[in-house]
């Protein structure tokens, strides 16, 4: 059973040797690192070539072209950078990392791999991870909810799955986003998930990421984007509704500064979908009354269905700490 890690790069020359050696002492037999860079100005690109040529058994990259800038967001940009890295991978398993992560060494992936393959019906075998710091104490994440209930807004990092390519080659996969949630959703709608106690990787905390150089809008805007992708499965309606009701309503509160043209690129992609969910929003104020109805049913729908996950989610949390009090 071969395993593809796939490194998604950009710009991270100075942590890209930590993440590529931690990929390397996994203690693997049969693996190879899959090396997707997004056209980085900072060395990163020569690092890795030294890395592919130095070892070709079991390194191979590509580089996107940053000139396409028919995809400026950055979301969209990762996701094509994944899709590209997993479909031009050779293993029947994937696990992702980030150029500034770095993995544990565990055997994780082997137990997820044996796993997997005498569990057709589930699409990942889930680990636990650290958030890392250079100046503070690493955090141990442990939140591992039930598939659904993270659908609802639980997050676990993308990079603790281990799961099967042919999650993506069977048409399972959102059309569009293939970032770290969007990747994550769709494992939710390929099958069950078994969770383990391994420490699979630890997370950099960085003030530079992508995550902390977007304002709140852009933020939301994109995730109304991601909802609309959800909703274009017809699945998981529900659980949708709970995740995406904050940056709906954040966007709806704002609709007047995201008619401003830094966000115009937002606005088009958003365009690209049957359910422009974004045009609606900021329509609101020039629709008509039947209309208008239409779009406060919906904040008032997903706000009922934050609720009652958000509920489920306390119930749950509640539940698994009484059970570890008894057990201790």
């Amino acid at each position: 059973m071969k395993l593809s890690i796939i490194l998604a790069s950009y710009n991270e020359a100075e942590y890209l040797p930590q993440a590529i050696e931690s990929c390397r002492k996994l203690g693997l037999s049969d693996y190879e690192i899959v090396i997707g860079d997004d056209g980085s100005s900072d060395g990163s690109i020569d690092l890795i070539e030294q890395y592919a040529l130095a070892d070709p058994e079991h390194i191979r990259y590509f580089v996107q072209d940053r000139s396409d800038t028919s995809n400026l967001i950055a979301s969209l940009r990762v996701s094509d950078l994944l899709f590209k890295a997993m479909e031009a991978a050779t293993g029947d398993y994937l696990v992702i990392l980030s150029g500034d992560d770095y993995f544990y060494e565990t055997d994780f992936f082997t137990k997820g791999m044996d796993f997997l393959a005498a569990h057709p019906d589930y699409s990942a075998y889930v680990g636990t991870y650290d958030k890392v710091w250079k100046i503070r104490p690493a955090v141990h994440m442990h939140d591992q909810y039930p598939r659904r209930l993270y659908w609802a807004g639980a997050y676990i990092h993308i990079s603790a799955f281990l799961f099967r390519k042919a999650a993506v080659t069977d048409g399972i996969f959102l059309d569009r986003f293939c970032d770290d949630t969007g990747l994550s959703y769709s494992l939710a709608f390929a099958g069950d998930w078994e969770y383990a106690e391994e420490t699979v990787f630890a997370y950099r905390q960085r003030e530079d990421s992508i995550t902390h150089a977007s304002d709140a809008l852009q933020l939301a805007v994109a995730e109304l984007m991601l909802f609309q992708d959800t909703l274009n499965k017809g699945e998981l309606t529900k659980q949708s509704y709970a995740r995406f009701y904050a940056p709906a309503q954040y966007v709806f509160d704002h609709r007047e500064e995201a008619m401003l043209e830094k966000y115009r690129k937002y606005r088009d992609n958003c365009a690209r979908y049957p359910n422009d969910i974004l045009a609606d929003l900021l329509g609101y104020d020039n629709a008509g009354e039947k209309e208008k109805h239409r779009i406060d049913v919906l904040l008032r729908n997903m706000r009922q269905c934050k609720a009652y996950y958000f509920t489920c989610l306390r119930l749950y949390g509640l539940g698994q700490r009484i059970k570890k009090a008894l057990r201790r």
